[in-house]
């Protein structure tokens, strides 16, 4: 009797054995069928759709592409007017650097003609922008028709601020009251569009502002009185040293090395520590006596 029950039972565990390898084996035949279907349904399927690639626009902050510089863009259809960038300038290099090829690329974007100007006033006297101004307006109507007067810490972020042909009026593109220290009635400052016809007739030596920038070292206004009309556009004494055509990024630039004079009678705040005069006589002995001793060598000869 205890023989046959061992018997027994080692019968019913080779039968529960059998059982769970079966089962075992038909859920290991089946995960593999739903892995990788037979060669026959992967035949049937229908291949991927190919997907479309999406490039983004490109933006006036976008690098230029890797591999050198970027082409220039067809400018057939575009307006036939011009606008002249005039940046009066000193020692602001680095902004330079970002500000020209932004530019260029913002106003690509606008598909607006444009030459940028940087105007470098590398003389001794207290920095002048209307004088600047002038300079780089005198340089561009020939080549341009109309202009926009823009600092160089100054950068457009949206794109529907138009640079494009302001038509009969001005278009002050930095209002004023937006402007974190210059908010004057009649300021012109930040970025102003006007054409070449209108600039003779506009603002650049507004009495206010002159009266703003020179209060600090010059009564001005104690002596004038009126209307400052001595530093026009059409009397402006200034000297360009050197123009050089620069690119960077690809974005081309014409900076000019410019020495304003300075009337010490009619417009003495032009030199409000009273030392610029000597540094200007100073600068310009050198000059002439680099001049005299290029003129002293001989043909054909170089130093």
């Amino acid at each position: 009797m205890r023989i046959t029950t061992v018997v027994s039972s080692r019968l019913f565990l080779s039968i529960v054995i059998v059982v769970l390898l079966f089962f075992i084996a038909v859920l290991l035949t089946r995960s593999d069928e739903a892995v990788c279907p037979p060669p026959a349904a992967a035949a049937e399927q229908s291949p991927p759709e190919p997907v479309a690639e999406v490039t983004p626009s490109p933006s006036p902050s976008s690098p230029a592409p890797s591999g050198g510089r970027p082409p220039e863009p067809d400018t057939s259809s575009w307006d036939n007017h011009t606008l002249a960038v005039v940046v009066p300038f000193r020692d602001r290099f680095e902004e330079m650097l970002i500000f020209v090829p932004y530019m260029h690329r913002f106003l690509n974007f606008q598909k607006v003609k444009h030459r940028i100007y940087i105007v470098n006033q590398i003389d001794a006297y207290r920095f002048n922008r209307a004088s600047l101004i002038n300079v780089g307006y005198l340089r561009a109507r020939e080549h341009c028709d109309y202009m926009a007067m823009h600092d160089v810490d100054l950068l457009p972020l949206n794109r529907n601020l138009s640079y494009r042909f302001p038509g009969e009026r001005l278009f002050h593109v930095a209002s004023p009251e937006y402007h974190p220290r210059y908010h004057y009635p009649k300021f012109v400052g930040g970025i102003l569009i006007v054409t070449m016809e209108h600039f003779p007739e506009g603002t650049s030596t507004d009495r206010r502002v002159r009266k703003r920038d020179m209060e600090k070292c010059f009564n001005q206004a104690a002596v004038t009185h009126k209307r400052d009309r001595i530093t026009g556009v059409h009397s402006v004494d200034y000297k360009i040293l050197k123009a050089n055509k620069l690119t960077i990024d690809g974005a081309e630039v014409e900076v000019l090395n410019v020495r304003l004079e300075c009337d010490h009678e009619r417009t003495p705040w032009c030199d409000c520590s009273g030392q610029a005069a000597e540094q200007e006589a100073a600068a310009r002995r050198a000059e002439d006596s680099g001049k005299a001793a290029d003129a002293a060598k001989p043909a054909g000869k170089s130093g």
